[in-house]
């Protein structure tokens, strides 16, 4: 396997005395194979996995942490996390302290899946110096609104996926190329799909391109040429799956 590159900065904020959360600093490391970090340090830290894995021993336990989660570890705790030997994680992090933080004491484990949004965010601070401290508090309380309040950004991200599948059902889509569109691990984006749709993204667009597909060939199309408008290259594979959804074939149901 060829070996990655590796990077690191990190930057430290100034003390506004916030309230609820003061930022202390942040970073970003693409980590060597088998990096060790520790923790045991005056404020809480989350960081955010963008690519690889690796493993969190914390007080709690041990967790296996890999791209699109977040790892959170406590204030003064004696943890350990280290990066995978094949596949080394790369992540931004966050360090704060604050009234709020005592909340993160509640969560029913360290690691979760998470959208990178806030995320986002805290990597845009390295070329800032105006509101810095501002914008890493905001992403602190995007963080603690996904924990808390039952991941408010759910719908917005739902909302995407049905508006480009009912627009480009007929174009080749997958789950993995509307996640990198929203900036989302994969695994993320279709769990937040159907829990709120009651339907996986794939289910949800053989459903429309069925819908379409029924439309077409009651206007009389052709079976060759409904597939292709509604995405399938091959007329069989399209044929098996109408009859599959509908219970006939389309050149019956045409």
């Amino acid at each position: 396997m060829k070996k990655k590159s590796t990077g690191f900065w990190e930057i430290a904020f100034l003390d506004r005395s916030f309230h609820e959360f003061s930022p202390v600093h942040c970073g970003y490391e693409f980590c060597k194979s088998e990096h060790v970090a520790y923790g045991h340090r005056p404020y809480w830290m989350i960081h955010y996995v963008v690519s690889g894995k690796g493993t969190l021993y914390s007080e709690d336990g041990t967790y296996n942490v890999s791209r699109g989660q977040i790892f959170i570890i406590k204030e003064y705790e004696n943890a350990r996390y280290v990066s995978d030997k094949d596949d080394p994680w790369e992540y931004i992090w966050i360090a704060f302290t604050g009234t709020l933080s005592r909340k993160f004491e509640t969560l029913p484990g360290r690691v979760f899946d998470f959208s990178y949004e806030p995320f986002s965010i805290v990597r845009t601070l390295k070329d800032r110096t105006d509101t810095r401290e501002e914008m890493a508090s905001a992403a602190l309380f995007m963080i603690y609104s996904e924990l808390f309040s039952g991941r408010t950004t759910h719908p917005h991200y739902v909302r995407r996926v049905v508006d480009t599948v009912n627009s480009l059902y007929m174009n080749h889509i997958t789950v993995e190329e509307l996640a990198d569109t929203l900036g989302l691990d994969r695994r993320y984006l279709a769990r937040i799909f159907k829990a709120s749709m009651g339907i996986s993204i794939r289910d949800y667009l053989i459903k429309v391109r069925m819908q379409h597909a029924q439309r077409l060939l009651r206007e009389g199309i052709s079976v060759t040429l409904t597939a292709e408008l509604v995405g399938y290259n091959d007329p069989f594979n399209f044929s098996k799956m109408f009859k599959k959804y509908f219970g006939e074939s389309p050149s019956k149901y045409r």
